[in-house]
């Protein structure tokens, strides 16, 4: 049996669908560092962080608080929300028909794998670890918040094996896309697997498969 095709050869010309695949925009990403501080309550480390504008997402920031075996007093590791954007291929994650009836679409964010290895190596993960990590995503057995994305053509002159880090999104007005800056457009097939792992990842029910 031959492989499925992910790409679709002949996209609309005019249309934007879900799977889309467009060059770079600025996306807002939101990491998460941490302080130690003594003697501070569980409520004093609470705080709302509002995103940027357009990202959609509101989150709570609660310190995680553990007793100090050598003193009284407690230490909590407090959170610090850091954001900051970036230029980076998207995804189109919004159904189909919600782009066609909206003014605003979710987007994921693309990342190669040789960047996603070379984070693992930068936090320490052992060399069998990113192999195993790397190969779940390759044959979509597992980690089905990355959506595997083999030879996408970043380029005229560069394929890359990818991925859409379906954990990030950002919701921006669809008019920044237009198909002429579409890098790729997933075919029927990619576009029942997008599905199903966005299922997976955010409970969206899967009608046909």
């Amino acid at each position: 049996m031959s492989k499925p095709q992910l790409y679709d050869d002949n996209p609309s010309s005019d249309l934007i669908l879900q799977g889309d695949i467009f060059t770079e925009i600025d996306f807002f990403l939101t990491d998460f560092e941490s302080k130690i501080s003594k003697g501070k309550s569980q409520s004093e480390l609470t705080e709302i962080a509002l995103p940027p504008s357009g990202t959609g997402n509101i989150m709570s920031l609660i310190g995680e608080t553990t007793p100090d075996a050598e003193t009284d007093k407690t230490v909590t590791k407090e959170p610090i929300l850091r954001q900051y954007s970036e230029k980076r291929p998207v995804a189109i994650v919004s159904q189909t028909c919600d782009i066609a009836d909206g003014e605003y679409v979710v987007v994921s964010p693309i990342y190669t794998l040789r960047e996603y290895k070379e984070k693992l190596e930068t936090n320490g993960e052992k060399a069998e670890k990113i192999r195993e990590h790397s190969g779940l995503i390759t044959n979509r057995k597992g980690l089905l918040d990355k959506f595997y994305l083999e030879n996408l053509q970043v380029n005229r002159n560069t394929q890359q094996n990818c991925f859409i880090d379906l954990r990030q999104v950002n919701t921006v007005n669809k008019n920044i896309f237009s198909p002429r800056k579409r890098l790729a457009s997933l075919s029927h097939w990619g576009r029942q697997v997008l599905n199903y792992q966005l299922m997976w990842v955010y409970g969206r029910p899967v009608i046909e498969w």
